[in-house]
């Protein structure tokens, strides 16, 4: 008799020495249903992800959000681009240590074809300004260079020896930077070769050289009369740096 009109689906046994088993029509259209549920529940899965990414830029492409990093932004204030791009003179929110070298700085950005305040940036957070600091890792001078960047006849408390130094390593890591103020710094601080790193590979302590010295940047860049990042900085620590520079 054709299955399709019984209620019930014979399968006989092969050796015929068992019974015949009965099985309902029920159990066989059941995986079916379930199957066809599941498919359907998968595509109406689909369709919901693909709305929450096309209303939301952030999950199209990590690249979309430039706010979620800031140091691999690429944001303009963040490089100094064509020529003029960043303001020619020395930034009034220096501390007065700093800009008591506002001469010497404006001959080294000359020199060294440096921006004026990304000179006073690196002295303001090396040394406030003081041509006898020392570090406890032994960088030395006003932009605390370390000894293995001098010549065995040089005195690297020297002023005009030290900024030679110092300013020509800063100078050749925003190069290498491809002009990017933020990874000059991490340069600077933590040696070329965090320059071709991810900012999360950064040490502790260049990340937090990268954002007070980005920091002020930004803050000198929105033509602000006062950085408030160099506040947080004075306050974090710097003014004591800052003291010994006045009582020196």
């Amino acid at each position: 008799m054709d299955a399709q009109h019984d209620d019930r689906l014979i399968l006989p046994d092969i050796h015929m020495a068992v019974e015949t088993v009965v099985l309902p029509k029920t159990l066989t259209v059941l995986p079916l249903l379930l199957g066809t549920i599941f498919i359907l529940f998968s595509i109406l899965s689909i369709n919901t992800i693909r709305k929450s990414i096309s209303g939301n830029p952030r999950l199209l492409s990590p690249q979309n959000d430039k706010s979620e990093n800031k140091w691999t932004s690429g944001e303009e204030s963040n490089s100094l681009g064509a020529a003029g791009d960043h303001p020619p003179g020395l930034s009034v929110v220096f501390t007065p240590e700093v800009k008591r070298w506002r001469e010497y700085i404006g001959n080294w950005s000359n020199e060294h074809d440096l921006p004026q305040n990304l000179i006073a940036i690196v002295m303001q957070i090396e040394s406030c300004g003081n041509p006898h600091a020392r570090s406890p890792a032994g960088a030395i001078g006003l932009f605390q260079v370390m000894p293995y960047h001098f010549s065995s006849n040089e005195d690297p408390f020297e002023v005009p020896v030290n900024a030679a130094r110092g300013l020509d390593y800063l100078s050749e890591g925003l190069k290498l930077g491809g002009g990017r103020i933020d990874l000059a710094l991490a340069g600077y601080n933590g040696g070329h070769s965090q320059i071709m790193k991810s900012p999360q590979q950064w040490p502790d302590e260049t990340a937090r050289y990268v954002r007070w010295g980005l920091g002020i940047w930004e803050d000198i860049q929105a033509a602000e009369s006062k950085s408030g990042t160099l506040e947080l900085w004075l306050e974090s620590g710097g003014r004591f740096l800052c003291e010994n520079t006045s009582s020196g």
